[in-house]
Parts: structure tokens; C-alpha cells; sequence
């Protein structure tokens, strides 16, 4: 199944959808997703997620580099059907445990 259009979309309609499908959606739309990134993009990626790894190691805060979907206005308990906002920033510092899920970050 392929990305599908033009209505408003939960987390858990995605979670349906191929996994090449990557997507970020706002209030249910899905906003337009840049090309893939290039290898001087992804150099400086790994080596900030590196860096923030390095600095938190022993802490409580955890860096995680994309892909991984960040739930917006939501907690583990928030149902997949009642979230309407993700995305997939290239870098992510999470400091309160309980705001990372099994496949995602709240």
C-alpha cells in the first residue's frame, strides 16, 4: 500500500503504510517531505548525534539521529488514532524517559 492523499491522517493510519512511505503530518495533513538527504547532510548529522551522545553518556537525556517518528501533543498513553501531528527530525535530545515509546518519541 502507498501513501495514501487527501484527508486528515492519524498515527495510526500511518503505521499502515509502506515503510518507504516516510511522512510528516500536521493537524492530520501531510506536509511535503524534502528528497533524501545528501551524504554531506548525513556526515553532519551522525557526527552532531555523535557528539550529543558523547556529552549526554551517563545522563539523563538521550540523543537518537532520523529516522524516528516524534509524536507532537502526545504521551505513551495518547491512542495512535487520536494523533495527528509527527515528524522525523534529523536529531533528537530526549531528557524524560517516559517520552520515548517502543517505535516512537512523544
Amino acid at each position: 500500500m502507498g501513501m495514501p492523499e487527501s484527508k486528515k491522517y492519524t498515527y495510526a493510519d500511518y503505521i499502515t503504510w509502506d515503510e518507504a512511505a516516510f511522512s510528516e503530518v500536521i493537524e492530520g495533513e501531510i506536509i511535503s517531505m524534502s528528497p533524501s538527504p545528501t551524504p554531506k547532510h548525513q556526515d553532519v548529522v551522525d557526527e552532531l548525534t555523535a557528539e550529543f551522545k558523547m556529552f549526554l553518556r551517563g545522563r539523563e537525556c538521550m540523543a537518537f539521529s532520523a529516522p524516528m517518528d516524534v509524536c507532537l501533543f502526545a504521551n505513551n498513553e495518547t491512542k495512535n488514532e487520536d494523533i495527528q501531528d509527527w515528524v522525523q527530525p534529523d536529531l533528537i535530545v530526549v531528557c524524560d524517559k517516559n517520552m520515548i515509546g517502543k517505535t516512537n518519541s512523544y
